[in-house]
């Protein structure tokens, strides 16, 4: 008896007729997918391009506002014409600030890179106080392993113990970096109100005096 495909019964109903029919084209379905999932690129940690630089200054005891009017604004008036310089953000803080510069994603980022360091270089009318200009690639790092250390016990020795864990986690061959950040150690004074009466001194006057020596 000839099987034939009745529209009015449904394909369903006709694969269900067709055991044959249904089993190939299972088969076709199955290998279809595994050939699909052995050509698909996959990645655990895929490639991202950051297409950004960084000019770093540093002016030290200068406000932000004398580090954006003696620096950024001469940096970026610099810059304003090299046409790969897609957007520029600066960030000025008390002796120190960066610009950071996004790059168009299709240039070349190492000749935009020399460019920007030429064009900073011929600055000529820098603070006389102010340090070196550092320009340099920002690189993308993904973090793999977060490791919090915590104790009651000082800051200094959970550092110690922080160094000895990075210490062994670099011995082991299959880690390329290991970073620790903490908090960083500060320093309160208090002081003496009959102290400064005596020596007739103010508080913005010791505030200088350990900004010069610090």
């Amino acid at each position: 008896m000839e099987n034939r495909f009745d529209p009015n019964s449904g394909i369903i109903s006709w694969f269900a007729r067709n055991s044959v029919a249904a089993n190939l084209l299972m088969i076709f379905i199955i290998v279809m997918g595994i050939a699909s999932f052995m050509t698909i690129q996959r990645q655990m940690f895929p490639n991202i391009e950051i297409n950004y630089i960084t000019v770093e200054a540093s002016y030290p005891g200068a406000s932000p506002q004398e580090i954006e009017e003696s620096i950024f604004i001469k940096i970026e008036e610099s810059l304003k014409d090299i046409t790969e310089i897609k957007r520029t953000v600066s960030r000025a803080f008390r002796g120190s600030g960066a610009v950071t510069l996004e790059i168009d994603p299709d240039e070349d980022l190492s000749e935009v890179l020399d460019k920007v360091k030429l064009r900073i270089d011929g600055i000529a009318t820098f603070p006389a106080g102010m340090e070196p200009v550092q320009v340099s690639q920002i690189e993308f790092r993904q973090d793999v392993i977060e490791m919090p250390l915590t104790g009651d016990i000082p800051l200094d020795e959970l550092k110690t113990i922080a160094r000895e864990v990075e210490d062994e986690l670099l011995q082991l061959g299959t880690v390329s970096l290991v970073d620790m950040s903490a908090p960083d150690d500060e320093i309160a004074i208090e002081i003496k109100p009959d102290a400064l009466r005596k020596y007739n001194l103010t508080i913005a006057d010791v505030s200088r005096a350990i900004s010069n020596y610090s």
